[in-house]
C-alpha cells in the first residue's frame, strides 16, 4: 500500500514492489533505500549534480524545525485540510519532513506522500515517519497519475500550478504557505540594519481560485543555536556578506516574529 500511488517517471506507468525495488510493466526499476523511500528523480531531470538544499541547509533545517518553532503554523495548515475534509496529501517540496508528519498525525484518516529534490532531504524525513510514502522527485513533474490527490500542500517550496492543476482531484485544494510581511524582521534588521525591505509577496494562478486566506503570527525566542540554524536553514547565509552575517554573533538570546501567510485555492 505504501507505494501504490508512485508511477514510472519514464513511461508513466504504475509500480509495484517487487523484492526490494518498485518497478513498472515495461520494467523500469527504481531501488527502495534502506531508510524507506525510492529515488524517481532521472538524471536528465536535475540541473545540478545534487539538487535541492545541500547538506549544511538541511541539517540546520531540521535542528531549527524540530524545535517546534513553528509548530503553530503546521497545526494550522493541519486544521485546515481537515475543516476541508481532504485525506489524500502530497506535500510537494517536503524538505525534511517535519511538516509532513505532523499533517499526517493531525489529519484523520489521512493518506500522505512527500516529495523534493533533496535526496538529502528526503533521507532525514524517511527516517522520521515510516508510515509516508517518500521520494525524490520535482514538484515540477511528479510520479503520479492525473487527479490522484484531495489536497497539495506547497509550504515555502516552488509553485507549480500546472502540476498541482494535473495530480489534483476536481475538488481538490492547494494549501500554500509563504511568508508575510515581516516576517523575520528582526533577525533581517541585525543582519542588513534599518534598510531591511518588508517582504512582499502575494501568490495567484489562472488555473486557481483563492477561496480562504489566514494569518499565523507570533514571537519566537531563540538561543544563539536557534538563531545560526535558522540562518544558516535560508538563502540568507548564501546571499549575505560575511560582515552582515558577523552582526549575529553579538546575540545570545533574540525574540523573533514569525509571520505567515496560509492561502487556499482550488481548481478554476
Amino acid at each position: 500500500m505504501k507505494f501504490e500511488l508512485f508511477t514510472c517517471p519514464k513511461c508513466k506507468e504504475n509500480l509495484f514492489i517487487k523484492g526490494g525495488s518498485l518497478i513498472c510493466s515495461n520494467n523500469h526499476c527504481y531501488d527502495l533505500a534502506k531508510e524507506g523511500y525510492v529515488n524517481l528523480m532521472l538524471a536528465n531531470d536535475k540541473h545540478s549534480l545534487n539538487p535541492g538544499d545541500n547538506d549544511d541547509m538541511v541539517v540546520s533545517r531540521d535542528m531549527f524545525l524540530n524545535r517546534d518553532h513553528y509548530l503553530k503554523l503546521v497545526n494550522v495548515v493541519s486544521n485546515v485540510i481537515s475543516k476541508y475534509k481532504k485525506t489524500t496529501i502530497l506535500d510537494a517540496g517536503c524538505g525534511t519532513g517535519y511538516y509532513t508528519s505532523i499533517i499526517r498525525k493531525e489529519v484523520e484518516n489521512s493518506y500522505v506522500y512527500g516529495i523534493d529534490i533533496s535526496k538529502k532531504a528526503v533521507k532525514v524525513a524517511a527516517k522520521k515517519d515510516k508510515d509516508i510514502s517518500f521520494a525524490v522527485a520535482s514538484v515540477f513533474g511528479t510520479p503520479f497519475k492525473d487527479k490522484t490527490f484531495d489536497a497539495v500542500v506547497s509550504i515555502f517550496s516552488p509553485l507549480a500550478f500546472e502540476e498541482f492543476n494535473r495530480v489534483l482531484k476536481d475538488d481538490g485544494i492547494v494549501v500554500c504557505v509563504y511568508p508575510g510581511e515581516k516576517h523575520l524582521i528582526e533577525l533581517k534588521k541585525i543582519i542588513y540594519g534599518e534598510e531591511t525591505i518588508l517582504n512582499d509577496k502575494s501568490v495567484s494562478s489562472d488555473l486557481f481560485e483563492s477561496i480562504e486566506k489566514l494569518k499565523v503570527q507570533g514571537y519566537m525566542n531563540l538561543e544563539r543555536e536557534d538563531t545560526s540554524n535558522l540562518v544558516r536553514m535560508t538563502p540568507y547565509f548564501y546571499t549575505t556578506p560575511k560582515e552582515k552575517l558577523d552582526n549575529l554573533n553579538s546575540v545570545s538570546t533574540l525574540s523573533v516574529q514569525y509571520d505567515f501567510i496560509v492561502e487556499i485555492f482550488k481548481k478554476n
